[in-house]
């Protein structure tokens, strides 16, 4: 019996890791382990895919880019079915009942609006996939939320110096010394 497409996303704090449960409509699920390096490049990679699938001829700067980007994945996030619980499926045949550690996520918008994935395991093994726009922003909403359990504090770590600040350390050299 054909199954939907269903995602689980939970904090496994012993190991530090997400653990990424995929049920697809064959019935198969596939377990994968994300690290906090995997989950802080996967986050920051999402909003330029998100600006990629806004139409270049519908928005004429940048900023205005981001917004409707922004627009789009919270109104997918709505749309989102986030009541039914998750039901495993059968272990992935070549894959196993034992969670993969991902290494690599590699992500495109495909024109037809959906999101194609690739996701490269430890093994040197892969997974690829296409996603529907909704259940791929979803899935990103599920691992953000638990990234905020793991309080793995995800926030860009570069500070934005606007023209009214001053960086705080400057460090004047004249000439070059050696010790």
């Amino acid at each position: 019996m054909a199954k939907e497409l269903q995602f689980g996303v939970s904090y496994q704090p012993v190991q530090d890791r997400l653990h990424i449960a995929g049920v697809f409509p064959d019935g198969s699920e596939v377990r994968l382990l994300f690290t906090r390096r995997l989950v802080r490049n996967l986050l920051g990679s999402v909003g330029q895919l998100a600006e990629k699938m806004v139409p270049a001829e519908k928005v004429t700067t940048p900023a205005a880019k981001k917004e409707v980007a922004k627009f789009k994945r919270e109104a997918a996030v709505q749309k989102a079915d986030f009541s039914k619980k998750f039901e495993g499926g059968a272990p992935h045949p070549e894959l196993g009942a034992q969670a993969q550690v991902v290494t690599e996520v590699q992500l495109s918008s495909l024109k037809d609006g959906r999101i194609k994935l690739k996701i490269v395991l430890v093994t040197k093994k892969f997974l690829e996939t296409t996603l529907p726009a909704q259940t791929f922003w979803g899935l990103i909403h599920l691992i953000e939320k638990q990234a905020a359990t793991a309080q793995w504090d995800l926030a860009p770590r570069a500070q934005v110096v606007t023209p009214q600040q001053k960086p705080r350390f400057e460090v004047k050299v004249d000439k070059p010394r050696l010790n």
